[in-house]
């Protein structure tokens, strides 16, 4: 399964991608709301 992840704060952004790939998720990270809307 694929997850966008959009959040302005790295440490946080950093945290939850492991935490999601630790179960197996595809994890696309961006801090930028426009860059979000064109991957998603």
């Amino acid at each position: 399964m694929r997850v966008l992840l959009i959040e302005d704060d790295s440490a946080t952004a950093q945290s939850i991608e492991l935490m999601l790939k630790s179960e197996n998720f595809n994890v696309y990270t961006t801090d930028l709301g426009e860059e979000g809307i064109d991957l998603g």
